[in-house]
């Protein structure tokens, strides 16, 4: 029986860089810092040295509350949401069953996917030419501002622990985005209609 890493990584096929990166990564190396850890709810959730980066108490509801709090939209086929934070994959899961959109995941740690990949089975989603995962934001923005016209709408979703993990990496990424979003529309009005949603969200949380 194939194991999960093997299921994941021949399901990977929308990003090459990533997988070779992640080819070059071992499983031990990746478990040096990262371990699972049983929530409250009896659910496994993902920790770096006993730092929680899912949510301690009920990591799957945890997720249905921050899409409901940061998508304020309805996104349709053409919209695009950006994951910041994979976690264990609950996020990633949950945008996908719940919305048709494109989703743009951007983890900044390989080891967290490195980890991901060899415990959880997310090759339905991989396997998807709609879902595209990556560790390197400048790769992310660059393949979202490839496709992104100035009528779709654009969301940010993020696990809140990453906001207190690595700050930064959220604020250059929700700025970046607004830039694609700003040099698209001419509209400031629409500009403001569209990002203003998740950039309130991320200023109030980070």
């Amino acid at each position: 029986m194939n194991s999960a890493y093997d299921i994941n990584m021949a399901a990977l096929l929308s990003n090459s860089r990533l997988r070779k990166k992640l080819e070059s990564v071992s499983f031990e190396e990746a478990s040096e810092d990262f371990n699972c850890f049983i929530s409250k709810c009896g659910d496994s959730a993902l920790a770096k040295k006993n730092f929680p980066y899912d949510d301690i108490e009920n990591p799957a509801q945890s997720v249905v509350d921050m899409c409901n709090e940061c998508i304020k939209s309805n996104p349709q086929k053409n919209d695009t949401i950006v994951i910041y934070g994979l976690g264990l994959g609950y996020i990633l899961d949950e945008v996908y069953e719940r919305y048709p959109s494109k989703i743009f995941v951007y983890e900044p740690d390989i080891n967290v996917i490195r980890f991901v990949v060899e415990n959880v089975d997310l090759s339905h989603i991989f396997s998807d030419s709609r879902v595209y995962i990556t560790d390197d934001c400048e790769d992310c923005c660059k393949k979202i501002g490839a496709q992104y016209l100035s009528h779709d709408n654009l969301e940010i979703v993020y696990l809140k622990n990453y906001g207190l993990i690595k700050p930064q990496e959220l604020i250059k990424l929700s700025n970046t985005l607004f830039n694609i979003c700003k040099s698209k529309i001419s509209d400031i009005n629409t500009i403001r209609n569209v990002s203003k949603a998740w950039v309130k969200n991320i200023i109030a949380n980070v």
